[in-house]
């Protein structure tokens, strides 16, 4: 059989009325099919949960599971998803010095430097990463925070809110001069300061 009869045979099996009707079918119905998956899955991901297991509950499902979870799926805040991390993570990403009921007390008339900590160490022990910049973008309501002054190679930035924490960067947002905010990425390891402005 030589490829022009293949293309004639496929060619006839198209032209009539009833197999163009039963693919067009086929057509649509895969097509929701996915698209099923493809909404549970974005709705999932705008709430902060994850995709993946909706996008196969949506393909299982298709139609009915998207329209309940577009009514029943609760919105979660950046807060809630940085909660939902394991003891083991936290313990992994602790950032800054360790809390006041950690540090051992200083003796009562002992030497007075044994205990305390050397505030010159803290600055230089300070790494400003993924989880620093985490628990500074948003408040227990997912409220932006800020504003923020970030020192990047000696140039201090101010940035109005933290707009998206990144693993290897950070999103912030400055004020431009035509009045709406400019988006910046800058790399965790360029950054030499950022602390919390108050005006």
């Amino acid at each position: 059989m030589d490829l022009q009869q293949i293309f004639q045979d496929y060619g006839d099996f198209f032209l009539e009325v009833d197999n163009q009707i039963a693919v067009a079918i086929c057509v649509a119905v895969v097509a929701v099919w996915v698209w099923s998956g493809c909404f549970a899955s974005s709705v999932a991901e705008t709430r902060l949960h994850g995709p993946l297991i909706h996008f196969i509950a949506g393909l299982a499902i298709p139609i009915v599971y998207p329209l309940i979870i577009l009514i029943a799926l609760p919105y979660r805040t950046v807060k809630e998803t940085v909660a939902a991390s394991t003891l083991e993570e936290m313990i992994e990403h602790v950032d800054g010095p360790p809390p006041a009921e950690m540090l051992p007390a200083a003796a009562i008339g002992g030497d007075s430097s044994i205990g305390l900590i050397d505030p010159d160490m803290l600055e230089v022990t300070t790494s400003f990463g993924e989880s620093y910049f985490k628990h500074r973008a948003v408040d227990s309501a997912g409220r932006a925070l800020g504003p923020y002054a970030i020192t990047v190679g000696g140039e201090e930035l101010r940035a109005e809110r933290i707009v998206e924490v990144l693993q290897n960067v950070v999103v912030i947002e400055i004020a431009s001069t035509g009045g709406e905010g400019q988006t910046l990425r800058i790399p965790y390891d360029k950054i030499d300061n950022c602390v919390e402005v108050h005006d």
